[in-house]
């Protein structure tokens, strides 16, 4: 731990710290939204109220009162709790919700490609967390800092 002589650098390096904070927070909370925003894939899927649309863009195949498309209800579900997950690693600082963040966002990736033209919207949102995450493991090696 480094020991700061001067209340300039100890009153800068706590507003560091704060921010840092914030920005976990409000990324944490943005994990969350979008974890909120598979329930709406989940209930169509599931048969839970109306929905957008509960056929997939390229499985027109498969017969949607199928337990394998039932399945791929569990998948969005897996997706919700996988961002959960990784938000609640990023409030508590912990180092593994860098890979469960990919997982989620992998995941969640390959559901909105299934749904495409209802999930247009998280197939651009999750591949804007994907390559926000890899710029992140970049910075954070490059700069000799581990996954928080």
């Amino acid at each position: 731990m480094t020991v700061h002589t001067d209340t300039g650098t100890k009153t800068a390096a706590r507003g560091r710290a704060v921010m840092a904070r914030a920005a976990a927070f409000l990324v944490a909370g943005f994990f969350v939204l979008h974890a909120l925003a598979h329930l709406v894939g989940l209930k169509d899927i599931w048969g839970i109220g109306a929905g957008v649309s509960n056929t997939t863009t390229y499985m027109t195949g498969l017969d949607p009162h199928s337990a394998a498309y039932a399945a791929l209800g569990a998948v969005w579900l897996a997706a919700c709790l996988l961002f959960v997950g990784a938000a609640a690693g990023i409030v508590l600082r912990r180092s593994w919700w860098l890979p469960v963040a990919f997982a989620a966002a992998g995941l969640s990736l390959a559901v909105c490609v299934l749904w495409f033209d209802a999930a247009i919207v998280g197939l651009v949102v999750n591949a804007v967390i994907l390559v926000a995450l890899v710029v992140w493991t970049v910075v954070r090696r490059a700069t000799g800092g581990g996954p928080r």
